[in-house]
């Protein structure tokens, strides 16, 4: 057979379509060519931006020797885990139950029928890391499949239970304040009070985490979790995770320092941290934050928009034609000789030096020098910034994956709400109305080149709920609620566990499995985000049935707390959310009257709440907080005091 990618639409599979692996598409025609030649699957599954996919194609799937040895032995399927996600979280879930750490490249044997039986992640072309090469392993399945029949049908058999017990979710009562109190303190446990972050290297933003913390701390009386919570955002927004000079943040860290990225650069990341940085910013006034919000989204409206719709790409590549990073790394004598006398200064609060900071390289960062200097220092240092931007726009640049993710546009929607209500920017609300109305034409997963080649998830409904909502509450148009009650409708009706609770993550089975979770993986769970919805659904329509949903999802999950509260931050945001509620109903004769109390909330609280405009001869404001509802408030001083005191009530 020859290698049929090359027609596809995906970026990632035809980075693979010049291999001499004879690749298949995820089709039933694979499947069946693999029962026809009663030959094992080999399962290949990444994303066009990934650093270590790149580095095993060109060790193993360019090598033609090893490409013989696969060729003769297996059938091969290449995913984009991004155009098919639930594919990658079915075989994600097959290494987590057998023990091994998931992650990309991940590599999956399967029997002719999808099911797993062996499994890793990245394999070396020779033994190293403490790693068998790939060839070995190649040959080893080979001759299990050849020979030892027996115990092929046992892990298939093994790996099968553990992944219907792994979906079966673990129900329980209602948790209360004094659950999140317990749960907290376990994840307190593992925070870095020097570097910021949960754990060691490599260390990754962990947003959903974050921000449950962050919620909790308003709580609080210990203040241990307001200063992790804004500690870890002080070294990822001043460390090399950042791009300072592009702007938006990089995947994730390999050190705990969070000084050497791994260079790519998701829609998702950005979007989901925007708000969280908007928040901080609200409590903190830190200009950092403020600057690391304007910079990242006008990297998103700019380095990431597409000439022939509204929406996002998903991604940038962390490697150019001279490798990884070398986009964004600089030698010393490069940048002085850019920035003339003024590197001087630059140098020092750059971690600009000779012998530079990775591999003989300079990656920019402000960790010695986080907090901001004056308006006119900082706008030299910006100056400065912008000059060695013209130098690097130069060079060749990564590239940009242009697949339009209907989850992650989504999520770059309730961004731009988010920062353009607290920042004064309509523009961006704007642009997030006509991501939203794109989107919502007809939901699907993933659109490249206009081109439906994925349908629907779960996450991709939920997070056009979420953003509906989030756009009701910005002009008060009640088709917004419309939009979110028959999207929670069609979930109801097509991802709905009914004899467990909760909520699948697609509509079809995979090899007789369909996964639900509540862990988060890259981006929160969609069964924690639904909580989140469905609570302010709920405060929004009144509508009691609603609210029972959400109590229900919660408790669905509830037995799981304490098996895994490090993955589970959208999900113990949800449980905050749900049982320490907002809601503000403004009366005013018009949206114009009612425009100063609007940005006097948004502006002045981070409790996370629901705004409601009601059209009134009279104008005042209702707040109802923790169950209990406070006399009308008439000014717009008095909405602020009032607002400024909750968090201890």
């Amino acid at each position: 057979m020859m290698n049929q990618l090359k027609n596809t639409k995906s970026l990632y599979l035809r980075q693979h379509s010049d291999n001499p692996v004879s690749w298949f598409e995820w089709t039933e025609a694979a499947f069946k060519h693999a029962e026809k030649e009663n030959k094992p699957i080999l399962l290949s599954i990444g994303y066009s931006t990934c650093h270590w996919c790149h580095v095993m194609a060109h060790e193993s799937f360019e090598d033609a020797e090893t490409a013989a040895l696969i060729n003769e032995n297996f059938i091969s399927i290449k995913v984009d885990r991004e155009e098919r996600p639930d594919i990658d979280l079915m075989y994600q879930q097959v290494l987590a139950v057998t023990g091994e750490p998931g992650g990309w490249p991940l590599t999956v044997f399967l029997t002719p029928k999808g099911e797993a039986f062996f499994g890793g992640t990245y394999f070396p072309p020779k033994p190293m890391y403490g790693r068998p090469s790939f060839k070995d392993i190649l040959k080893g399945v080979a001759s299990s499949w050849a020979q030892e029949q027996d115990k092929i049908e046992y892990n298939v058999a093994a790996i099968s239970q553990a992944l219907k017990q792994e979906s079966q979710s673990k129900s329980g009562d209602m948790p209360d304040q004094s659950n999140l109190d317990s749960t907290v303190m376990k994840l307190i446990s593992g925070f870095d009070p020097k570097h910021g972050g949960f754990g060691s290297a490599p260390k990754f933003p962990q947003v959903p985490l974050i921000d449950f913390v962050w919620s909790y701390s308003k709580k609080s009386d210990d203040d241990i979790f307001r200063k992790a919570s804004l500690i870890t955002l002080d070294n990822i927004c001043q460390g090399g995770l950042y791009d300072h000079i592009g702007g938006g943040f990089f995947r994730y860290s390999t050190d705990e320092k969070w000084l050497v990225p791994h260079f790519e650069k998701m829609l998702y990341d950005n979007a989901l941290i925007i708000p969280l940085l908007t928040d901080a910013y609200v409590s903190t006034k830190n200009p950092l934050y403020k600057a690391r919000v304007f910079e990242t989204i006008d990297w998103i409206l700019s380095d990431m928009s597409l000439s022939d719709t509204p929406c996002l790409a998903a991604a940038l590549d962390a490697d150019n034609d001279e490798g990884e990073g070398a986009y964004y790394t600089w030698a010393k004598q490069d940048v002085d000789d850019a920035l003339g006398i003024d590197a001087i200064e630059f140098d020092k609060i750059y971690d600009v030096t000779d012998s530079g900071n990775w591999q003989e390289s300079i990656i920019l960062n402000r960790l010695a020098h986080q907090p901001f200097f004056n308006e006119k220092k900082e706008g030299q240092l910006k100056a400065a910034l912008n000059t060695l931007k013209e130098i690097r726009n130069k060079r060749s640049k990564p590239a940009r994956d242009d697949k339009v993710l209907t989850d992650w546009n989504a999520m770059a929607v309730i961004a731009l709400i988010k920062a353009a209500k607290v920042f004064d920017k309509p523009e961006w609300i704007d642009r997030a109305k006509q991501i939203f109305d794109a989107l919502n034409k007809e939901i699907v997963h993933c659109r490249i080149d206009g081109e439906v080649t994925s349908k629907a998830l779960l996450d991709d409904y939920i997070w056009v709920m979420s953003a509906a909502m989030n756009l009701y509450q910005t002009d008060f148009d009640k088709t917004y609620i419309d939009c979110a009650i028959d999207i929670y409708n069609q979930i109801k009706s097509e991802f709905s566990d009914v004899d467990k609770g909760g909520f699948f993550l697609s509509r079809d089975a995979i090899a007789e499995h369909r996964i639900k979770t509540i862990n988060d993986t890259a981006i929160p769970s969609a069964n924690a985000v639904l909580i989140h919805t469905l609570t302010d659904l709920a405060a929004l329509t009144l509508d009691q049935k609603i609210a029972q949903d959400a109590e229900d999802l919660i408790k669905t999950f509830a037995g799981e707390i304490d098996l895994a509260p490090f993955a589970m931050g959208g999900y113990l945001s949800g449980i905050h959310r749900y049982i320490n509620s907002m809601n503000i109903k403004i009366h005013a004769p018009d949206l114009n009257a009612a425009q100063p109390f609007i940005k006097a909330v948004s502006t002045q609280t981070t409790i996370h709440h629901v705004i409601e405009y009601i059209t009134d001869d009279k104008t005042f404001v209702d707040v109802c907080y923790n169950c209990t509802c406070y006399p009308p408030i008439k000014t717009v001083d008095d909405l602020k005091k009032c607002l400024e005191t909750l968090p201890s009530l």
